[in-house]
């Protein structure tokens, strides 16, 4: 189940929507932007796969962005930027353990934080970005599990993932279909 998130929206932006593309939004938010998804951990890349006619823009490590200027702070790892059909969007993807329902907790932190950061004057693209993205009935926030995933899906942490609009942990991305 897929629950919509919500951010303000100033009027008219729809129109700047479709000429936004995901490496100007990252440099506004003064963001260090990587080809495709060079920003990205080698270990991870290889969990994220695109469909077909999906194109990589770009990518951000939002963890070393804030490592040095919040660093008890518990940060969101990537943001990526894809086309498909003349689109841009963006998703944020959240490698980490999923080996207890404790887990569950520290990622709904990590979501709060980058919901946070979305919702300021400077991440405004990448706002509108993340919002074309659930308007396309495509998943803008993913958990991807290293190791094993130790709890099930209809669990009451499922449901507070859920709620919080983040996905059951994955093995995979799969980027331009949901």
């Amino acid at each position: 189940m897929l629950y919509q998130i919500s951010f303000p929206v100033a009027k008219n932006s729809r129109q700047r929507i479709d000429k936004l593309n995901f490496i100007d939004a990252a440099n506004a938010a003064n963001l260090p932007v990587s080809d495709g998804i060079q920003a990205m951990k080698a270990r991870d890349r290889v969990k994220v796969k695109c469909s077909a006619g999906t194109t990589l823009s770009g990518s951000v490590n939002m963890d070393e962005a804030y490592r040095v200027s919040e660093p008890q702070s518990n940060r969101w790892d990537y943001g990526l930027g894809f086309s498909k059909a003349a689109n841009e969007f963006a998703v944020w993807i959240e490698p980490h353990s999923a080996t207890s329902a404790s887990e569950v907790t520290t990622m709904l932190r990590k979501l709060q934080w980058l919901k946070d950061k979305l919702s300021t004057e400077d991440f405004g693209g990448l706002r509108r970005l993340t919002e074309k993205t659930q308007r396309a009935n495509l998943r803008p926030f993913w958990w991807v599990a290293h190791g094993k995933i130790g709890f099930r899906k209809g669990t009451t942490n499922a449901i507070r993932l859920a709620k919080a609009g983040l996905n059951f942990p994955c093995r995979q991305v799969s980027l331009g279909k949901d």
